[in-house]
């Protein structure tokens, strides 16, 4: 498949992207400090664009930082962190079944402002079992917070996934890249990441696509 063909638009500002500020620097370096004791944080080597995500141990709840440069390493995994933190929260109520329309309105909310993924018109329709299940599927996956350095050949876009949907990728020289991943569920046990490639994605030369599959946020 050609590149051109899947390129929905690249990502911006409030669409796929954090906003940039000292404030926001400086919230998320503090709470990477106060909740670090609670994670074990892995610095995976930097080789050749190669992510080794091997060698992380999801189950140790060991959030894997990935990256050449190192500058927003701090801000990076303090924002993974809660993030992660209200996803599980998120999921635990799904798991258990019994969801409000107060709360209901509150995840379709949070999965649309602060995930940038737009909720498809047919949910409406679904029932507070589809619902739950659908929301499920959607916030259990693996987790990912990356930065493209200012100036750089790299680019956030947003392409077209082998199921039709839009996924979030960065595209150009992994060298400008930092990234921030958790690979565990809200039960503490490991994803496989096979299951979160697209093929299609990388074979029209995007060789993010292997992780295309995960809820990915960009700053």
């Amino acid at each position: 498949m050609d590149s051109n063909k899947i390129i929905i638009r690249c990502a911006a500002e409030g669409d796929g992207m954090l906003r940039f500020s000292d404030e926001f620097e400086a919230e998320y370096t503090k709470a990477y400090e106060e909740d670090l004791e609670y994670y074990k944080v892995v610095d995976l080597p930097y080789s050749d664009g190669h992510l080794p995500l091997d060698l992380v141990d999801a189950k140790a709840m060991e959030i894997a930082y990935w990256g050449k440069e190192n500058r927003h390493r701090s801000v990076l995994i303090g924002y993974l962190m809660r993030l992660q933190y209200r996803i599980f929260g998120y999921l635990e109520l799904l798991d258990e079944g019994l969801v409000e329309s107060e709360e209901f309105e509150e995840m379709f909310s949070f999965v649309e402002k602060e995930l940038f993924i737009p909720t498809p018109g047919y949910v409406n329709t679904y029932s507070d079992i589809e619902k739950i299940d659908y929301l499920y599927n959607l916030l259990n996956r693996p987790i990912r917070v990356f930065h493209v350095g200012g100036g750089s050949v790299a680019k956030a876009c947003w392409v077209t996934n082998a199921d039709g949907e839009p996924a979030l990728i960065f595209d150009g020289n992994s060298e400008d890249i930092e990234m921030a991943i958790a690979c565990w569920d809200f039960a503490g046990e490991s994803f496989d990441m096979n299951e979160y490639g697209d093929d299609s994605i990388v074979k029209a030369g995007f060789s993010d696509g292997a992780m295309a599959g995960f809820i990915t946020i960009g700053y």
